[in-house]
């Protein structure tokens, strides 16, 4: 919505000097009515200055209430699909415990499966044998083999 200069600073409680200030340096953004009078647009002045102090009160359509128990339409595929991410997000997290218990009943490797280091190369001692804390303590084991 296009505001006329004088309008625009009625609504915010500024002089039109001001107003016309903020124009020049580039703060507001300059528009133009279609007969190419100068402008403000409404949007612009709410990024820069905020909402307005002098603002009508503007009254609220009474809506009637709705029933505690009763999802509005649109809601209800909202929360279909937060169903479905949720059972996915566990099924997930299941296959995570069960494939870190896996790793975790896997042998350690023997000296012959070593992976061959040049001679210069050191190799870390592996870690005392606790079962590791979590998934990236299990990653670390393998990344140092």
């Amino acid at each position: 919505m296009k505001l006329t200069i004088s309008a625009a600073a009625r609504l915010y409680g500024i002089h039109r000097a001001t107003l016309h200030r903020y124009l020049k340096n580039g703060r507001v953004s300059r528009a133009e009515f279609a007969d190419g009078s100068p402008a403000v647009d409404f949007a612009e002045l709410r990024r820069v200055l905020g909402e307005p102090v002098n603002a009508p009160e503007v009254r609220q359509p009474v809506t009637p209430p709705v029933a505690s128990n009763a999802t509005p339409p649109g809601d209800t595929l909202l929360l279909d699909e937060i169903r479905r991410q949720t059972a996915a997000i566990e099924r997930m997290a299941d296959r995570i415990e069960r494939l870190e218990l896996a790793l975790l009943a896997l042998p350690p490797p023997s000296a012959s499966e070593a992976p061959k280091t040049d001679a210069h190369a050191t190799i870390e001692p592996p870690a005392d044998n606790e079962p590791p804390k979590t998934m990236a303590d299990v990653l670390a084991r393998f990344e140092r083999r």
